[in-house]
């Protein structure tokens, strides 16, 4: 293996400084790309509305851990069968906690 002279190390560990100090700087950064960057104030955990995001799951979500088709989703939740969903305009979540603790009534049943 060749070893770098220190002019180049010097200047590898400038371009990496420049691109952590971009990705710091950056409204929309990412944590995780932080702290593989070796950013020490960083933390590899998901953003608050990326943890959100994924504590509600769509319909197309839950017909899959159902094994059912998404019609069946939507058609069991206007009656009433399903937990209650959140709606916002057309669009239909679950909160997964729900539908993990009613799959386990249903198991219990």
């Amino acid at each position: 293996m060749n070893a770098l002279d220190p002019a180049t190390t010097l200047a590898i560990a400038a371009a990496f400084e420049q691109v952590a100090a971009k990705l710091r700087a950056s409204a929309g950064s990412s944590t995780k790309a932080l702290a593989l960057l070796g950013d020490p104030d960083a933390e590899c955990r998901p953003r608050a509305d990326e943890r959100e995001k994924a504590m509600l799951m769509t319909t197309e979500e839950v017909a899959s851990a159902l094994n059912i088709h998404p019609r069946t989703v939507r058609r069991l939740w206007r009656a009433g069968k399903l937990p209650a969903a959140i709606q916002v305009g057309t669009r239909i979540r679950w909160r997964r906690s729900d539908i993990e603790r009613w799959l386990e009534e249903q198991r219990e049943r």
